[in-house]
C-alpha cells in the first residue's frame, strides 16, 4: 500500500466529518473551472475518488467535434451532457487549406476527397437490434434503434442520382443525431462553435452542411437555458448558412425554432473578413453585407450584449450597417436592450460612438478593441483588450480621473483601482500619490478640439496609444488620428427626460391632479369657453358625418343645426339619439299617412260604387215604366 501524502491525509480527514470546516468540499468549488479539476483527478486514485464523490463538477465545460464520433463515444457524451453548462463545438478541419472539397477531375471526384468526405464518399454501418431486421424503414428512422459504429467503408462507384440521395439520407441521420445529443445538454448556457472554413466565397461544402445541421439541431433540441451563443471564428459563408429567421434559413425550419434564438442575450461573433483575401467580387461583398444585416437585425430585439470583431481586416460596425454603399435605403438596426457592445476593428469608430446612443438605450457601454490587440488570435482577446469609450452614464472610462492633466500618465492617481485597471494604468502606480508625467498631450488635445469645432472636453485621447499621438504637430495628422478612432469626439451630453415622461403619462390617466395641485379657477384651468367650442364642434362634425351617409336628409340636418347651436343636446348620444327618436317619428307619420290615404281611396271607391247603383237601379225603374205603357 503506498504512504499517503499529507495533502491527501488532510482531505480525508476532512471528508469523514473530523474537520469543523469542511476544506474539501470548499477546494473542489474554488477549482471548479472546467480543467483544474481534471487534471487534479490524474494525480492519483484517492483523488479521483474524491473529485469523483461530488458529480456535476467535471464536465461544466466539454469540448466536442464535428462530425460526431460513433459507437459508444456518443453513449458517454449523452450521460455527461446533462452537467454541461459550456459546448464548444469544432467543426472543420484544422486549417482552411485541409478542408475537403467537392472538385471533380473529369466527371470522378478526387481519391483524396474519397478518403476525407465521410458525409457524401463514406458510409457508416448502422447495427439493427434482433426483432427489427424485417422493418428496415422504422429502423432507420428511428434514433433509439440506431448504434453508429466508428469503422467507415469506402461507397463503391454509384450513380449521380444514388449517390444525391445517399447524401440527403445521411444528412437527415446527421441532423436527427445532433438533435438527439443537444436535447440532453438540458443545463446549456453558452454554445460556441468554432469554425474553420474558408474566408473566401467557396459555396456550400461540408463544413457549412455540417453548420446547417448544427442549426436545426439547435432549434429542435429544447435548450431552455441557452443565452450565450459565441461564432470564434466563422466566415461568410458560415453566417449565410446559419440564417433562422425568414424564409432565408437553409433546410425547413422549426416552427418553434425561432424561440431558441429570440432567447439568446449575448451574441458573440469573430467574422473573417472575406474582402481581405481579394477573391469577392463586388456583387459578393454587398450581398453578405446584407445578409450581415438581416442576421444581425434578427437577434436585435432582445440582445442584451454583442461582440463583434472583424479578424484580418476592417470591416463596418454593427451600427452603422445602414451607411454602408449598398445598404443606404435600409432602416437604422434598433437594440432596444443592448447593454454592452464590444467592437473591433472597426472601420469610423466616431460614427459608432456617436450612432450608440441614438439606436441603442442610453446607458449602453461601448468598448473597443485596442490597437495593440488588432492583430491578435481569437483566443488572444480577453477581458483586458478592451478599452471603455462610452460608460453607462455617457462618460468615458477616464472620468472618476483628474480632468486637468495632460495625459493617463499624469493622472494623480484618485480613482478607484478597477476604473484604473480599465484604461491600462498599473496597479502599483495608482497607489502612489502622483505619477510622472512622460507624456504631454496638451497640445494634441488643443488641435484635436479645434478640428472636430468642440471643446477640449468633448476629446478623448487613447491612453495606449499616447506616443503615438505625441508624434502629432499638424491638423492633417490630428485628422488621421480622429478618422482612425485614436482620438476620439465624445456625444453630446444632455439632460434626461424620462422622469418627464414617467410624470406627463400619469398625469393623463388622472395621477397628481388632486386639490392640491390645482393652481387657478376651474374655468381659467380650462375655460368655458373652449368646452362649448370643442362639443359644439364635436355635434356638428357628427351631422356632417350622418348627412354624408344619407342617415338624415338636408331638412333633418339643418333643423338639428339650430338645435346644436342653441344648447340643446349635452353630448353625441344625446343626439343620437334624437336622431334615432326623429326617424321613427317620421316613418310613423308617413305610415299613418299612407293609411289614412288608403283609407279615403277605399271610402271613395266605395262611394262610387253606390252611386252607380243608384243610377243603374234608377235607370231599371224608369224602363219598366216605359214598357208598362200601352201601345
Amino acid at each position: 500500500m503506498s504512504t499517503l501524502s499529507f495533502f491527501e491525509r488532510a482531505l480525508l480527514r476532512n471528508k469523514n466529518g473530523k474537520a469543523k470546516c469542511n476544506f474539501c468540499k470548499q477546494l473542489i468549488q474554488y477549482l471548479d473551472n472546467g480543467f483544474t479539476l481534471q487534471r487534479l483527478r490524474r494525480v492519483s486514485r484517492i483523488l479521483r475518488d474524491l473529485v469523483d464523490s461530488q458529480p456535476g463538477r467535471l464536465y461544466r465545460q466539454l469540448y466536442v467535434p464535428a462530425p460526431l464520433p460513433g459507437g459508444s463515444d456518443i453513449r458517454r457524451l449523452e450521460l455527461v451532457a446533462p452537467m454541461c453548462y459550456a459546448l464548444t463545438i469544432k467543426v472543420g478541419p484544422s486549417s482552411p487549406e485541409a478542408r475537403p472539397s467537392r472538385a471533380v477531375v473529369d466527371g470522378e471526384p478526387r481519391r483524396s476527397d474519397l478518403k476525407r468526405r465521410p458525409s457524401l464518399w463514406r458510409r457508416r454501418k448502422i447495427a439493427v437490434p434482433d426483432g427489427e431486421a424485417h422493418k428496415p424503414a422504422s429502423s432507420i428512422h428511428s434514433l433509439e434503434n440506431l448504434s453508429i459504429r466508428g469503422s467507415t467503408e469506402t461507397r463503391p462507384s454509384a450513380s449521380p442520382a444514388q449517390l444525391l440521395f445517399t447524401d440527403r439520407q445521411e444528412q437527415i441521420e446527421e441532423r436527427q443525431l445532433w438533435a438527439r445529443l443537444l436535447s440532453h445538454f438540458r443545463q446549456l448556457r453558452s454554445l460556441t462553435l468554432r469554425i474553420n472554413g474558408d474566408p473566401a466565397w467557396p459555396g456550400r461544402t461540408a463544413v457549412e452542411d455540417t453548420l446547417v445541421s448544427l442549426r436545426v439541431a439547435i432549434e429542435s433540441a429544447n435548450l431552455e437555458h441557452l443565452r450565450e451563443f459565441s461564432l470564434m471564428p466563422v466566415h461568410a459563408m458560415g453566417i449565410i448558412h446559419l440564417r433562422w429567421h425568414g424564409i432565408g434559413a437553409f433546410s425547413q425550419a422549426q416552427a418553434s425554432g425561432a424561440y431558441a434564438w429570440m432567447r439568446i442575450e449575448t451574441l458573440d461573433l469573430r467574422v473573417k473578413d472575406p474582402s481581405a483575401t481579394g477573391k469577392l467580387t463586388d456583387a459578393q461583398q454587398l450581398m453578405f453585407k446584407k445578409i450581415l444585416y438581416e442576421y444581425l437585425r434578427s437577434f436585435a430585439p432582445s440582445l442584451r450584449c454583442l461582440r463583434l470583431v472583424w479578424l484580418g481586416g476592417e470591416g463596418p460596425s454593427p451600427l452603422a450597417l445602414h451607411h454602408e454603399p449598398g445598404l443606404q435605403g435600409r432602416h437604422a438596426l434598433r437594440w432596444p436592450q443592448l447593454r454592452e457592445l464590444f467592437v473591433g476593428n472597426i472601420r469610423l469608430p466616431n460614427q459608432t460612438i456617436t450612432l450608440a446612443k441614438e439606436h441603442a438605450r442610453p446607458d449602453t457601454a461601448v468598448k473597443i478593441l485596442r490597437n495593440t490587440r488588432r492583430d491578435s488570435s481569437v483566443k488572444a482577446i480577453d477581458s483586458s483588450a478592451w478599452v471603455e469609450v462610452l460608460g453607462p452614464a455617457s462618460s468615458p472610462v477616464l472620468s472618476p480621473l483628474s480632468e486637468r492633466a495632460s495625459s493617463v500618465y499624469s493622472q494623480d492617481g484618485k480613482a478607484d483601482d478597477s476604473s484604473a485597471w480599465a484604461i491600462g494604468i498599473s496597479r502599483s502606480s495608482v497607489n502612489l500619490p502622483f505619477m510622472l508625467d512622460l507624456v504631454n498631450l496638451r497640445t494634441q488635445k488643443r488641435l484635436a478640439a479645434s478640428v472636430a469645432n468642440c471643446g477640449k472636453r468633448k476629446i478623448w485621447l487613447d491612453p495606449n496609444e499616447s506616443n503615438e499621438i505625441s508624434n502629432a504637430n499638424s491638423r492633417q495628422t490630428i485628422r488621421k488620428l480622429l478618422s482612425d478612432g485614436l482620438i476620439i469626439q465624445k456625444p453630446v451630453t444632455m439632460h434626461s427626460r424620462s422622469r418627464a415622461r414617467e410624470l406627463t403619462a400619469a398625469r393623463r390617466i388622472g395621477r397628481h391632479r388632486g386639490f392640491g395641485k390645482r393652481k387657478g379657477t376651474a374655468d381659467a384651468r380650462m375655460p368655458s369657453q373652449v368646452m362649448w367650442m370643442r362639443r359644439l364642434r364635436v355635434l356638428r362634425r357628427l351631422l356632417v358625418k350622418y348627412r354624408a351617409a344619407g342617415k338624415i336628409d338636408k331638412h333633418l340636418y339643418h333643423e338639428l343645426y339650430h338645435l346644436s347651436k342653441g344648447n340643446t343636446f349635452k353630448h353625441k348620444r344625446a343626439l343620437v339619439e334624437h336622431i334615432h327618436k326623429a326617424k321613427a317619428e317620421k316613418q310613423r307619420e308617413r305610415q299613418i299617412r299612407e293609411e289614412m290615404d288608403a283609407k279615403r281611396a277605399k271610402n271613395k271607391a266605395a262611394r262610387e260604387r253606390r252611386v252607380e247603383r243608384k243610377e243603374q237601379k234608377k235607370n231599371a225603374m224608369l224602363g219598366d215604366d216605359d214598357d208598362a205603357q200601352p201601345q
